[in-house]
């Protein structure tokens, strides 16, 4: 398991995902490890890499992009 997550799923919760194709998970990981990847996010908004996508549909209000990484 990942350092940054703080326990496994649960067998309900499991259950529930199967059953109704989604799942409320709580405290599974680490809010300071979210933090970094929010900061890696930003970065990557503010400098893509060459290989960058934009995946927004025509009229679309959000921001949706793919990069890659190699």
């Amino acid at each position: 398991m990942h350092k940054a997550v703080k326990r496994a799923l649960t067998v309900e919760e499991i259950q529930t995902y199967r059953r109704d194709g989604v799942v409320l998970v709580r405290e599974l990981v680490d809010p300071n490890w979210v933090g970094e990847l929010q900061e890696l996010v930003d970065q990557n908004i503010v400098q893509p890499s060459t290989m960058v996508r934009d995946i927004n549909e025509s009229g679309s209000t959000g921001n949706f992009f793919g990069d890659t990484f190699v």
